[in-house]
């Protein structure tokens, strides 16, 4: 939905797909979706292995590219796209088979074509019962800030290498990050507590 701020009157709507990676320019004219594929919608999101990514025009609705990407949507979809400083690429996080191991999709955001294909590589496996890593990008350059239980390393966007990591806190704190990091709620099931 695009909002008229002052009246609250829908000004445009459009169909972005289930549960999808959302990014939007600065100019706020163009959004990226990263989105399972439609025919696993309904499925666990382990189950199958294709994504979309799509552009679109925010001023009509109308898809600018969709491409085809060879892992459906990894965590949550608040964490899963990012926007290069020049927003010439878009990063999104990914999984290419069954299973819960995490990729780093790259794709030309003037063309829609997919460039990289980076695994990154934890040091605890990811999984429901230990947690995803959280991973957020430096706005200032093409880096990766990624946790993975106890451990916080760099992924470098551009080389697919990932720098030397740092012991947190003990390896039973999972959802524990620094404070100066974003956080995002993530509800697996249920209603969340505003409060809370």
């Amino acid at each position: 939905l695009v909002l008229n701020p002052h009246s609250r009157e829908i000004k445009r709507r459009f169909d972005v797909g289930y549960n999808p990676a959302v990014k939007l320019t600065a100019d706020r004219r163009v959004l990226y979706t990263y989105r399972q594929s439609e025919s696993g919608a309904a499925e666990w999101p382990d189950l199958f292995v294709t994504g979309i990514a799509s552009a679109i025009d925010t001023q009509t609705g109308a898809e600018l590219w969709r491409v085809n990407i060879p892992g459906s949507l990894f965590g949550s979809p608040t964490e899963g796209a990012w926007l290069s400083t020049d927003e010439q690429r878009l990063y999104l996080r990914g999984n290419p088979g069954i299973g819960v191991i995490p990729h780093i999709f790259v794709v030309d955001t003037r063309t829609g074509t997919l460039l990289q294909d980076f695994e990154l590589s934890l040091p605890y496996p990811s999984n429901v019962d230990q947690a995803f890593p959280r991973t957020w990008k430096l706005p200032w350059d093409e880096v990766l800030v990624v946790a993975s239980r106890d451990q916080l390393f760099t992924f470098d966007l551009a080389s697919g290498q990932t720098g030397d990591a740092i012991q947190l806190f003990g390896p039973d704190s999972i959802s524990r990050v620094p404070l100066n990091l974003p956080h995002t709620t993530f509800v697996w099931d249920g209603a969340m507590d505003l409060e809370t």
